[in-house]
């Protein structure tokens, strides 16, 4: 480190004690991973909304195959199954939707994991840099 900067972040100038770095290398990286976390609310709602429409459009197209099948005086086969068709397409494309946000929800998790991980190592790691150098000065 050179003068300048050494003198800037001297413990006794900007912190009383090593433990008060390390609350304020906790607090940021909470304040960080808060704001991280907020994106999360959206995508899990688009998930949970994604299978619940799924499963809404299964009931609905059931419900519209067995409408069909009351207000016939005989079951034909194609009646039936146009109904079970397009509720088994919807709940497709729903499930679909639901798969691909869970995998980036997941993979948006473990990126965010190994982030905090890395900020908590760099930290400690400049608060024992600081406590060497004024130990040594």
């Amino acid at each position: 480190m050179g003068d300048g900067l050494s003198e800037k972040i001297c413990l006794s100038k900007k912190r009383n004690t090593v433990k008060e770095l390390y609350k304020v290398l906790d607090m940021g990286i909470n304040r960080q991973l808060s704001e991280f976390q907020r994106g999360f609310t959206i995508v899990t709602a688009i998930i949970n909304l994604a299978s619940l429409i799924g499963f809404l459009g299964t009931v609905s197209g059931m419900i519209d195959a067995f409408r069909t099948i009351s207000n016939t005086n005989q079951v034909l086969l194609t009646l039936v199954a146009e109904g079970i068709y397009e509720a088994l397409i919807g709940t497709g494309v729903e499930f679909i939707i639901a798969i691909v946000m869970n995998f980036f929800y997941s993979m948006f998790v473990q990126k965010i994991e190994k982030f905090s991980q890395a900020t908590i190592e760099a930290g400690e790691n400049l608060i024992e840099r600081i406590v060497e150098h004024e130990n040594l000065g």
